[in-house]
């Protein structure tokens, strides 16, 4: 179901979720049923979990208990148990006589098979298209529980011997469909999250430290991992920090190497700690959740702030001649105009998208939270925070004799 935009309807689509749910109330039969809403098409369950163990009558057990503890919290609602049985089915077991005659499990289904779905003995051009020919039982033999007793199985030794002989037929359910992961047999068990009510971190936090730990404390060889989305997201994520890790040692080399020194490309390194927390806050004060575009837009702060900082500690190194409290002085003074406006006129242009309503940019108004308050932020650490540091480095420089070996020679700002 799409929504009209919501510019032209009194309600959120969590409310028409939530009364949706209400009004439907429990489906006798059902299989599966969730709600849930996305800003696009598609739709999923929040919450997904995999659970795994060598036992498929403890697997279930333990998806079922599972399934009640979720049941449980509240705000977790459209709870499945990923035990759903499929439609009746014969289940075929061999006997110890049968695996004497040479006749297990694949030998009898083969056999089945092509008695009753048939056996390929050629292959026909028609028209240009390629035709299977099948050979199989008549129609009044396949439709007949007597004549599958009575079917004779081919042995190894050449001989016959009636299907009732050698396996026990009985009905019986298969699950609806079999997951696996790593080649182990998993069950997925899922629920949706309402959100007026439950947070779906909180949720997780629960689940991670209380209700599994215990499950798996009851349940040795259990083991379980969250699915879907949260699992790719988690990967990605990992590989973005990662990633940073080694981004964020090229660029304290890079200018560790322009300043020829270790501790002033700390000192400009430490100006993105402050902008990130900044952003942080910027949630906060909107009322919104932290996400991945959350952390686009943090990784793109990284690279803006830094530049205050790098012109500021290029200007105060060209002032070296000049007595220490001077030079900052005068480095930040010379500054304050370019590095303020930056930072402005970075916050002015995104100003627009912090309060943006339509369903198409919604997405991106994390991204913006993070560049306009990182961006503001920034501008008051490098005209604040950064010079004390630097004073602060030159005091420990005083203190250790190494003033005169300490200044920098890097290249010089003209400016």
């Amino acid at each position: 179901m799409i929504l009209v935009p919501d510019d032209r309807r009194p309600f959120t689509q969590e409310e028409f979720t939530r009364e949706w749910r209400r009004q439907l109330g429990p489906l006798p039969e059902a299989k599966s049923l969730f709600f849930e809403y996305l800003v696009g098409p598609g739709g999923n369950r929040a919450l997904r979990l995999d659970l795994s163990h060598p036992d498929r009558r403890v697997l279930s057990e333990a998806a079922r208990e599972l399934a009640r503890r979720l049941r449980a919290i509240d705000g977790v609602v459209d709870v499945s148990d990923g035990t759903d049985t499929g439609k009746r089915q014969l289940r075929v077991s061999p006997t110890p006589e049968a695996r004497a005659l040479g006749l297990d499990e694949a030998a009898i289904g083969r056999q089945l098979r092509h008695a009753w779905y048939g056996a390929e003995v050629r292959r026909l051009l028609r028209d240009g298209e390629e035709v299977k020919i099948l050979v199989r039982l008549p129609a009044a033999e396949r439709a007949s529980l007597a004549a599958l007793a009575d079917f004779p199985l081919h042995t190894a030794d050449g001989g016959q011997v009636p299907l009732s002989r050698v396996a026990d037929v009985a009905w019986g359910r298969a699950y609806a469909a079999i997951q696996r992961e790593n080649g182990r047999r998993v069950l997925r068990v899922a629920a949706s999250i309402d959100k007026a009510r439950a947070n779906s971190r909180q949720v997780r936090a629960a689940l991670e430290s209380k209700v599994l730990p215990a499950l798996t404390a009851r349940y040795p060889d259990l083991e379980w991992a969250f699915a879907g989305g949260r699992r790719d997201r988690q990967k990605t994520f990992d590989y973005i920090f990662r990633g940073l890790a080694w981004v964020a040692l090229a660029m304290f080399a890079l200018f560790a190497v322009l300043f020829r020194s270790y501790a002033q490309a700390a000192v400009v390194m430490a100006t993105i700690p402050f902008s990130v927390a900044a952003a942080v806050a910027g949630h906060v004060l909107m009322g919104r959740d932290l996400s991945s575009v959350s952390l686009y837009g943090m990784i793109a702060l990284g690279g803006l702030v830094v530049n205050g900082a790098l012109v500021l500690t290029l200007r105060l190194n060209a002032l070296r001649e000049r007595r220490a409290s001077e030079a900052l002085l005068h480095a930040a003074l010379s500054r304050f105009r370019p590095i303020l406006l930056t930072a402005l006129t970075t916050s002015v242009g995104l100003a627009p998208l912090l309060f943006e309503t339509s369903v198409q940019a919604l997405f991106l108004v994390p991204m913006a939270i993070a560049l306009t308050f990182g961006t503001l932020a920034s501008a008051l650490v490098v005209l604040i925070l950064i010079p004390a540091l630097h004073a602060v480095l030159d005091d420990l420089r005083r203190l250790a004799g190494l003033s005169g070996a300490a200044s920098p020679a890097p290249p010089t700002d003209s400016g």
